[in-house]
């Protein structure tokens, strides 16, 4: 029987060794990567069957529930310091934005909030782990009857930075995002061992750290100005719960 495959072109600064790298750690909680060409940026990966994401899932608790099972298994211990760091990735995205505050608009309004954040959870000294880095509902695949991983991006941070992918998952199509981040935020604070305030922090960083991200590659859309809203309405949760 032929084995099924997904021919992944990545783009010109994307590390495939890193991915390859991520999928050999992982194991069977991950697709296997058949083939890797770090020149050309391609990767030969299996195609997961059914391949359904985890928003197939109806029920937001039970995908919060398969989420978190799979989460404790994504956070690894640091054998391998040639990721990057996500404190690089916050310092050179907010320092473009605190440099060009007109290109960035309303995200670079943000900006000093999201760093104030950010130093926050530093002074907390939580320990560091390598993580999958973009753990969003749609990396979170059927395969028989488990869920595997696909596209780790590999960063090193604290493992609460795993959930912030889910997080707007979670919430980017709702109906009515107020509810869906007051749900989403309180039952992930049931089921993993950080605070409300926490996850809400990370996630407000994380929507304008990718902000700042797009913007500088002139990316203006519908994806930046959902993020923003998205930020705003993190806030406003905020200020009820402390």
């Amino acid at each position: 029987m032929q084995q099924k495959v997904v021919l992944k072109l990545c783009r010109p600064n994307y590390s495939v060794n890193k991915e390859y790298s991520m999928l050999k750690k992982y194991g069977e909680l991950a697709c296997k990567c058949i083939y890797k060409n770090e020149k050309d940026k391609i990767l030969l990966l299996e195609k997961l069957e059914p391949g359904e994401n985890i928003n197939q899932v109806k029920n937001r608790e039970e995908r919060l529930k398969y989420f978190t099972q799979l989460m404790k298994q994504t956070v690894l211990e640091i054998d391998d310091k040639s990721y990057d760091t996500y404190e690089e990735r916050i310092e050179k995205g907010f320092s473009c934005a605190m440099e060009n505050k007109q290109k960035y608009g309303e995200t670079a309004s943000f900006v000093p909030i999201a760093y104030e954040y950010y130093k926050e959870i530093q002074n907390l000294k939580l320990k560091k782990y390598l993580l999958h880095g973009d753990l969003g509902a749609g990396n979170i695949i059927k395969s028989g009857n488990m869920w595997k991983v696909i596209d780790p991006q590999g960063v090193i941070c604290e493992e609460i930075f795993e959930v912030i992918k889910f997080v707007r998952s979670e919430i980017e199509n709702d109906d009515n995002v107020t509810q869906a981040i007051a749900e989403t935020i309180e039952e992930l604070s049931r089921l993993i061992p950080y605070s409300k305030e926490l996850i809400v922090k990370v996630t407000f960083i994380e929507l304008i750290r990718v902000n700042c991200w797009r913007i500088s590659e002139n990316d203006t859309g519908r994806y930046v100005n959902k993020n923003v809203m998205l930020a705003k309405e993190m806030l406003k949760y905020y200020k009820q719960i402390i």
